[in-house]
């Protein structure tokens, strides 16, 4: 089980390793982490403030991106790599044909309210809506933690680009072996094999990925590699979570929503 990355000669030149965050891999995976009770000495103070400032917007788009499961690939564009507007951008452009394949395999995962037919249809209204959302996302709940994010990223990256691919390969997560030509990467109920064919592979060290490395579900994009760096203990702080987390987890999601969420698990 896990993943297979093939590369060739050419792929080793062309990998790189990012230096700061990819804003809307933050959102994507901040998003996840808001709707888990997972590792609160960690991330419990942020998902509380987080939680209680959550727009009704917000809310709406978290069902595109369960914490357990199929996240769609159009919400983090190989464009974010430029900064939040460029990835906004590329969404807002999403071809239509993406659009409808990808809510189609979300829809087998969760249940998708009525809108979500019409951003299938590429209704740029809807587009629009869906950019507001997460670049509010990234402006109130990830921004502010940019200072501790960006730290954390660039001394993970310096740590690491310090020799070539093969003690890279070593320094970058527990999960990730080098057996060349192949990176094999540990992900669970995964069993796949992608074949870089000189695009190289872009590292994203992530501060809100958490224990396991993601990649995009469609082989045809851009090859990225997103994994969890370590998190400075400064940065925690004593969660103050409520008594009952499974009535947190209910009142973020809507009482209607929750048992999907449950049922994933």
């Amino acid at each position: 089980m896990g993943f297979r990355i093939h590369f060739g000669c050419a792929d080793l030149a062309r990998t790189t390793i990012g230096r700061t965050p990819d804003p809307l891999w933050e959102v994507l995976l901040g998003m996840h982490m808001l709707q888990t009770e997972d590792e609160p000495s960690v991330f419990g103070a942020w998902r509380q403030r987080a939680r209680a400032k959550l727009t009704e917007l917000e809310r709406e788009l978290l069902v595109l991106v369960p914490p357990i499961g199929y996240s769609p690939d159009f919400l983090t564009p190989a464009a974010s790599v430029n900064g939040l507007d460029a990835g906004l951008a590329a969404v807002a452009a999403t071809p239509q044909h993406q659009l409808e394949q990808e809510l189609r395999r979300l829809s087998g995962e969760v249940r998708l309210p009525g809108w979500t037919r019409r951003l299938a249809a590429g209704d740029p209204g809807v587009l629009k809506k869906v950019c507001e959302g997460l670049k509010h996302f990234h402006r109130t709940k990830i921004a502010p933690q940019l200072p501790t994010i960006a730290r954390d990223v660039k001394l993970h990256s310096d740590t690491v680009t310090t020799g070539g691919f093969e003690k890279l390969a070593k320094t970058l997560h527990p999960a990730m072996q080098w057996g060349p030509p192949v990176l094999h990467v540990d992900m669970r109920h995964i069993n796949r094999d992608l074949y870089l064919r000189g695009r190289g592979l872009r590292l994203v060290p992530s501060f809100f990925c958490w224990r396991h490395p993601i990649m995009p579900a469609d082989p045809d994009l851009p090859p990225v590699l997103v994994y969890p760096v370590t998190h400075d203990p400064a940065w925690s702080e004593p969660s103050g979570q409520p008594a009952d987390p499974e009535r947190a987890l209910a009142d973020l999601l809507g009482r209607t929503r929750a048992p999907y969420c449950e049922a994933s698990r």
